[in-house]
């Protein structure tokens, strides 16, 4: 997995400059195989959208869903938001094609059930 934080290294960013950062091997621990993943922060109000790559542990984030694609994720006593994308082969956090390929298979889901919830008119 690729591991940066934009704040440090914009070449971290959206636009991700790969070819500036060496991936990590993510250490498994005793009960947990890590996940790659990418956080991607909402705008602040100078328009700076925060973004992280890592690995990721199944259960450091409770109550999202740690499967691969992407995810809304909130704490409440934090007032934190954010999107978290995860995938689990070499590489993958920093492609934006696949999270791109989720938002894309969301949009298709959402505007299929769009649709066919239209009533046909005879």
């Amino acid at each position: 997995c690729f591991y940066c934080d934009n704040s440090v290294s914009p070449a971290c960013g959206q636009e991700f400059k790969a070819y500036q950062f060496v991936a990590t091997v993510c250490p498994d621990d005793d009960k947990r195989r890590p996940i790659c993943g990418k956080q991607e922060q909402p705008p602040d109000r100078h328009g700076w959208t925060g973004v992280i790559r890592s690995c990721y542990y199944p259960g450091d984030l409770p109550g999202i869903n740690e499967s691969s694609g992407c995810h809304q994720y909130f704490h409440d006593q934090n007032n934190f938001s954010a999107l978290y994308c995860f995938c689990n082969t070499s590489y993958c956090n920093g492609a934006p094609s696949a999270f791109i390929l989720s938002y894309v298979n969301v949009l298709v889901v959402t505007l299929s059930t769009f649709i066919l919830s239209i009533p046909c008119a005879s």
